[in-house]
């Protein structure tokens, strides 16, 4: 039994080194990877009691000797129910975790739920089925959650990617409508701001198609691999076993692929200003006040940049217009030039006033001498 139960559990802890190793940007928090592997592991749980209910389902309503039964077992009781919840925990664990910022993340967190699952079920078919179950399972069933996890991660990626533009673009129609408020802005600058605020709508109607698209791919091309896995197994039909193998094979061969195109596609995740999303935005309506951070840098090509601005400097007590961005002032040092100043002579006092006869002073008006009486010469 030990022995089985090492059987079982190697090739999950190896695929979940190698998966770990590929990463190469920023390790994932050690944490967070053992609760998503837990996660999966408690997800056997749910899994089983809604494959049960469905299996009863079927087994009621169907002829379990059909092509149909088999087809229903494999895709809605194992893949939908699997993956489903496989996704379900994925998401509630990660979606807003602060360390979700590269697209390869996504690949790292549902490889280890996909694998907490493998594992647990992997210990229950190798403990209660022998060593040639383990060797199977270790070189096919286990590797086979592992690639329906790749497929999983890599649209999920896509998804959270296109979701983060959407919540951008949205936080920047918010400051287009709230700058159309400006009464400063002349009739061509409106226009202009117009025609932004038309664009920015239009790519949202883009992004948000293919948000969509990609998370109906992260959930429908795993469970399509995992449905189709165990259909060619149930059938127990030579054909669909040669047509498993090459399945296999293929399943491999594709998924390796798609690991090297995600390491080397591996860039960061669109992220709202901050890393914090504009979810009081609203693309209908203009916010109350206008938003305290500078737009995101990604202005598309051939848009000039939206403008920042200022309040009246002359009377901003009585100035509507809020600032959206405070511009500091700068002042510009002037040359000194060097004016000459112009010197005035004082104003000579009068000299004092004798009279040329007798010597006696006299006032400046006088015409004649008090003393003596004569005639003062001018």
């Amino acid at each position: 039994m030990p022995f089985l139960l090492v059987l079982a559990v190697i090739p999950v802890g190896v695929l979940l080194f190698i998966i770990f190793k590929i990463d190469k940007h920023e390790k994932e928090p050690i944490g967070l990877l053992i609760s998503l592997f837990f996660l999966g592991v408690v997800a056997v749980i749910p899994v089983f009691i809604a494959e049960l209910i469905m299996e009863a389902y079927f087994t009621v309503n169907l002829d379990t000797s059909s092509y149909y039964f088999y087809f229903c077992e494999a895709f809605f009781v194992a893949g939908l129910c699997e993956e489903g919840l496989k996704y379900f925990f994925l998401r509630i664990r990660t979606w807003n975790h602060k360390a979700f910022n590269y697209r390869f993340d996504a690949i790292v967190y549902s490889v280890f739920v996909s694998l907490g699952l493998a594992c647990l079920e992997n210990i229950l078919y190798v403990c209660t089925n022998g060593f040639a179950v383990g060797i199977f399972r270790a070189i096919v069933s286990v590797p086979g959650h592992c690639f329906y996890g790749v497929f999983m991660g890599y649209y999920y990626a896509l998804t959270k990617h296109n979701d983060n533009i959407i919540k951008i673009a949205k936080g920047q129609i918010a400051d287009i409508e709230y700058q159309k408020t400006n009464p400063r802005l002349d009739s061509v600058e409106k226009g202009r701001l117009v025609g932004l605020l038309e664009n920015k709508r239009m790519s949202i109607e883009k992004f948000l198609n293919a948000r969509i698209k990609y998370s109906v791919l992260s959930l429908v091309v795993p469970i399509t691999l995992h449905g189709f896995f165990d259909f060619c197994i149930f059938t127990e039909n030579v054909i669909f076993y040669l047509i498993f193998l090459v399945f296999v094979v293929l399943l491999y061969i594709f998924t390796i692929k798609r690991i090297i195109k995600a390491r080397k596609e591996d860039v960061p995740i669109a992220v709202p200003v901050g890393g914090v999303p504009y979810e009081s935005a609203n693309a209908n309506s203009a916010p109350s006040s206008p938003s305290t951070q500078p737009l995101p840098p990604i202005t598309p090509v051939g848009e000039a940049p939206m403008p920042v601005w200022d309040s009246n400097s002359y009377d901003n007590t009585k100035s509507p217009f809020v600032p959206l961005k405070k511009v500091p002032s700068v002042v510009i040092a002037q040359p000194t030039i060097p004016i000459a100043s112009e010197t005035y002579a004082s104003t000579p006092k009068p000299s004092p006033k004798y009279c040329i006869h007798c010597g006696a002073p006299l006032f400046p008006e006088f015409r004649f001498c008090e003393e003596c009486g004569k005639r003062i010469s001018r």
